[in-house]
């Protein structure tokens, strides 16, 4: 997706447009980002109200029937449930982990299994969250959308490529994030010990052939437009 900026001191509000050809997930994803880029929600601590930036809320938990906000030291209390929570901030990287959390992809640091065999995550405030075994589905889907669409979102600084060195390493990127995902799950089910030598030959074999069909494709058509091209200059230059 090819991106553009433009300032313009004059612009009295920021707003952005987004032209495609249909409005994909990825579209919609991006569109709902921007749109609630700046929103804030009012917190109340010791009685004060104060306005949370959404971007700065590691979490939401719910306690016995409240919900709190909870940044990186603060713990605010909000009128939302976890439920209206993730419907309105889910397109912010918000995805609920537990019957009372619903956490902010953007803070995870790391995930990681401790001895008893429970999924854990790190945030950027070093605190610890226990992801549910329900949940667990979930959340594994949210962040391998998360990554595909920041892939996906640096695909148009393939444009100026040439056809083969776009294809290595669009190859390159795809086999990182398959190998990737492999690893992730072997943090928390157990691999085949030749499980990442046969997803290489399962991902690179067919990647190849098909690479091998696209460029003999591409050759002939490239070789067709230059014979019709010096047909074409013959034609306007009969004495040449």
């Amino acid at each position: 997706m090819k991106v553009s900026i433009f300032e313009n001191p004059a612009v009295t509000e920021d707003h952005a447009e987004i032209h495609c050809q249909s409005a994909t997930d990825e579209i919609l994803w991006a569109a709902g980002l921007l749109e609630n880029t700046g929103k804030r929600l009012m917190g109340i601590k010791d009685g004060a109200e104060t306005p949370l930036s959404i971007s700065d809320i590691f979490y939401f938990e719910a306690v016995e029937k409240r919900t709190f906000a909870c940044l990186q030291k603060e713990v605010y209390e909000v009128f939302l449930t976890l439920k209206e929570a993730e419907e309105r901030f889910g397109n912010l990287g918000f995805v609920r982990i537990s019957k009372s959390v619903v956490v902010n992809l953007y803070r995870v640091r790391s995930i990681k299994n401790d001895f008893e065999m429970r999924t854990l995550i790190c945030l950027d405030n070093q605190e610890n969250l226990v992801i549910s075994r329900h949940y667990r589905t979930a959340f594994f889907s949210a962040v391998f959308a998360l990554i595909g669409i920041a892939v996906l979102s640096q695909s148009y600084r393939l444009d100026g490529l040439s056809p083969l060195r776009a294809g290595i390493l669009l190859y390159l990127i795809t086999l990182s994030c398959v190998l990737g995902i492999v690893w992730l799950y072997g943090c928390f089910l157990p691999l085949h010990p030749d499980a990442f030598r046969d997803i290489f030959f399962s991902f690179s074999i067919p990647w190849f052939l098909f690479a091998l069909f696209y460029f003999r494709r591409l050759k002939r058509e490239t070789n067709r437009m230059d014979r019709e091209i010096r047909l074409l200059r013959g034609s306007e230059n009969p004495d040449g």
